[in-house]
């Protein structure tokens, strides 16, 4: 009956340290595409006065940077 009780534990615990893993990884790889996206960013920053950098990220959302003193002549 020991080992029945040891299995049963085992797997308890098994069953809760699973999704904590899973976020973990989660979260350990959204922030390496948040670094770098960041470095893109400030490489962008490095660009001259007026100019526009676009992104589209992979969720749909959009991201404008506008370097330098804004421009509103746009196409």
């Amino acid at each position: 009956m020991a080992a029945y009780d040891a299995i049963s534990f085992g797997l308890r615990v098994l069953g809760s340290a699973v999704p904590l893993v899973t976020l973990w990884l989660r979260l350990h790889f959204r922030l390496r595409q948040e670094r770098e996206r960041r470095d893109y960013l400030q490489a962008a920053t490095a660009l001259p006065a007026g100019s526009r950098v676009r992104e589209q990220r992979e969720d749909g959302t959009r991201l404008v940077l506008d370097v330098g003193p804004a421009t509103r002549n746009e196409c």
